[in-house]
C-alpha cells in the first residue's frame, strides 16, 4: 500500500471514530435545553445457556453535577411513566404486536434501576451485577435506560409531555432500544423515573425493564 493511500485510509478511520464518539442527543425548544441519552441491553437465559440478544454502550459521557445533588420523589413525573408506556404500545400496535402490560414486580425493579442509573450511567449496577440480572433468568429480559436534563423543570403537564417526547424519540432513533420496544417475546414491562436536582437542572432518569 503506498503512503498516500495509507494516509487516506487512516484519515477515513479517524473521521469515522470522531463521528461515533460525537453521538448524543441535545434538543432546544422555547429556550429550554434538554440533554438526552440512552442505553439498552436484552438477553434470554436458560438454566444451561445464556444468549445475548442486543447490547449497546453509550459514547456520551453522563453530565455530572458540579454542586450538591438533591433527590426528590414527587408528582413531577406523575404522567411520564404512563405516557411512555402508551407511546411504546402505540409503536407495537403499528407493528401488529400485542401491548405490554405494566407489571408491579418489574416496576419495582425499574424503580431501583432508575435511581442507580441516575448515579451510575451504566447497565452495570453498583454491586457489579447487570441490571437485567434482577429479572428471573429463565425468562426473556431486557433493559432500556434514558435520561434528560431539563433546566427550570417544574413538572407541568406540558413539561412532562416534552420529556416523554424527547425520551421516546431518542429510543426510537436507536436500533437497539427500538428492538427492545418491538421485541415480540416481551409481554410485560416496568417503567420508573427517578428525579434528581443538579446544578445543571432537573435530571429525569427512566428505566424500562422488559420480560414475559
Amino acid at each position: 500500500m503506498n503512503m498516500k493511500k495509507r494516509t487516506k485510509n487512516v484519515l477515513k478511520a479517524f473521521i469515522a471514530a470522531v463521528t461515533v464518539a460525537a453521538l448524543s442527543y441535545t434538543f432546544t425548544f422555547t429556550n429550554v435545553s434538554i440533554v438526552n441519552a440512552a442505553k439498552t441491553a436484552v438477553e434470554k437465559t436458560t438454566k444451561t445457556s445464556t444468549v445475548k440478544k442486543a447490547a449497546v454502550k453509550t459514547t456520551s459521557k453522563v453530565m455530572e453535577a458540579k454542586a450538591g445533588v438533591v433527590k426528590k420523589t414527587d408528582e413531577r413525573t406523575g404522567e411520564v411513566n404512563d405516557k411512555l408506556l402508551s407511546e411504546i404500545n402505540s409503536l407495537r400496535a403499528s407493528k401488529g404486536l400485542g401491548e405490554l402490560k405494566m407489571d408491579s414486580t418489574l416496576v419495582s425493579i425499574a424503580g431501583t434501576r432508575s435511581e442507580e442509573a441516575s448515579e451510575k450511567w451504566s447497565h452495570e449496577r453498583p454491586n457489579g451485577e447487570q441490571g437485567i440480572d434482577m429479572i428471573d433468568s429463565t425468562r426473556w429480559r431486557g433493559e432500556n435506560l434514558s435520561y434528560v436534563v431539563y433546566p427550570g423543570y417544574e413538572g407541568s403537564e406540558k413539561e412532562q409531555d416534552k420529556v416523554v417526547e424527547k425520551m421516546f424519540d431518542s429510543l426510537v432513533a436507536s436500533p437497539t432500544h427500538y428492538d427492545n420496544m418491538v421485541f415480540g417475546n416481551f409481554t410485560k414491562i416496568g417503567i420508573a423515573t427517578d428525579i434528581t436536582e443538579t446544578s445543571e437542572g432537573t435530571k429525569l432518569t427512566t428505566a424500562y425493564m422488559f420480560s414475559n
